[in-house]
């Protein structure tokens, strides 16, 4: 699977890429929306974990919405430092990791989505 991690602290961006690098996925990385945007229709990746606040004009929700309009099958998982956000993300649905977290909390919300959609995929396959 190829991932696309974008986030304005590079730290974390970077940090982040390599876990899901563990993971045995293709990463790459943006620190800004319109970098993650072009970097996204060369790389067609299947995952996007985004800050949901990116500090621009164009916010990880945004982002998200657009590549998605794209790419209506790309799994979608933001990361957020703000409780409120989380809470509000969560209550519509949308996969959540609120910052800080772990590799593990990483891991487990990554198989848990790509899971759901393999499980999708297959079921779909099944006469």
């Amino acid at each position: 699977t190829k991932a696309m991690v974008v986030d304005d602290e590079v730290a974390l961006a970077d940090l982040v890429a390599g876990w899901l690098e563990d993971l045995g996925m293709e990463t790459k990385v943006a620190y800004k929306p319109d970098d993650a945007i072009r970097i996204a229709a060369e790389f067609k990746p299947g995952l996007l974990v985004s800050d949901a606040n990116l500090g621009s004009e164009i916010d990880g929700l945004e982002l998200a919405r657009q590549l998605v309009e794209r790419d209506p099958s790309l799994l979608v998982i933001f990361m957020t430092g703000f409780s409120e956000r989380i809470k509000a993300l969560q209550a519509a649905g949308v996969a959540t990791l609120a910052k800080p977290f772990s590799r593990e909390d990483l891991a487990a919300n990554v198989s848990s989505h790509l899971g759901q959609k393999l499980g999708t995929h297959q079921a779909a396959r099944q006469p």
